[in-house]
């Protein structure tokens, strides 16, 4: 795992450093509509906590399995800065019988479990997991995260794909005015159908459609841009569902006519997706390592 980035020193800090990656101005039309700065005055509210509140109300219509739309309407009279993680979920409503909103308890909607309330596994379809371009992920309190400040540029093999971004504040949204996020995704959960835009499904923290911390691992790359979506549906499946390369590589496109099929995923895809799934397990490694070392720290005192 570790030869994969071809650096010297802790790789962790490679995959950490690689994460500094393009993710468009807030000014991008095309990909965020109905936001405005981030005013201090303000109130902010973290998403999930807003939709508990009743201060905010989100939808999230799939395009398809690669790019899903999150409208997330201000509910009150007062304009809210709404603060949201790098990595989420959407969850297929036909499958979440006891997931009701406003009720985030661990334990209602169990991983695995997706297809509650249904007769058969390709009923329902599959859970997304989703890239967060606009997570406010880079900041701790006013300070920037300084895990993503560690390395320098080009200190790593992962692709830039395109300029450095900026450090991210919640965005504004106003009274009664509603937000609209284009993100991009990755099915969780293969051998279920794709989903579709009249499919009904729910935005949902990461958690509660994998029990793999990889995988958000892996969504955080993704809507940071670090790695191409096909590459990274490649790498979900393999993190999800414990796919081998060599599975992932026989997976062919149906044709009506089998010679003219085609494979899922290029050699550059697979190439690209390993890269970026060692990267997500290593991540999520250090920060085990980290977590151990600061409760050993704690203990001594």
């Amino acid at each position: 795992m570790r030869k994969a980035f071809g650096i010297g020193g802790p790789t962790w800090v490679a995959a950490l450093a690689a994460m500094m990656l393009a993710a468009p101005a807030l000014t991008a039309s095309d990909q965020i509509k109905g936001v405005r700065e981030y005013n201090p005055e303000d109130e902010t509210v973290e998403l999930f906590a807003g939709i508990e509140q009743g201060k905010l109300e989100v939808k999230l219509i799939p395009r398809d399995s690669t790019q899903c739309r999150v409208l997330i309407e201000n509910k009150t009279d007062k304009p809210l800065n709404v603060s949201l993680p790098g990595a989420l979920a959407g969850v297929p409503v036909v499958a979440q019988r006891q997931f009701q909103p406003g009720n985030f308890q661990p334990g209602n909607l169990q991983p695995g479990n997706l297809q509650a309330g249904t007769s058969g596994r390709g009923n329902a379809p599959q859970p997304l997991g989703i890239g967060n371009r606009f997570g406010n992920n880079r900041r701790m309190g006013n300070q920037v995260n300084p895990l993503f400040n560690l390395g320098a540029p080009g200190n790593n093999r992962m692709p830039r794909r395109g300029p450095m971004p900026p450090n991210f504040a919640p965005f504004n949204v106003a009274p009664e005015k509603v937000a609209q996020l284009r993100l991009t995704s990755v099915c969780l959960d293969y051998g279920k159908p794709n989903p579709r835009p009249r499919m009904s499904y729910t935005i949902r923290p990461i958690q509660r459609a994998t029990e793999k911390p990889e995988v958000e691992a892996l969504c955080r790359m993704l809507g940071r841009g670090q790695v191409r979506q096909r590459a990274a549906q490649a790498a979900a499946w393999h993190l999800a569902n414990e796919m081998s390369w060599e599975q992932l590589a026989r997976l062919r496109r149906k044709s009506v006519v089998a010679l003219l099929s085609r494979p899922i995923f290029t050699a550059a895809d697979l190439a690209e997706g390993k890269q970026a799934a060692e990267a997500a397990i290593e991540m999520v490694e250090h920060r085990g390592q980290a977590a151990g070392a600061d409760s050993g720290s704690l203990s001594m005192r």
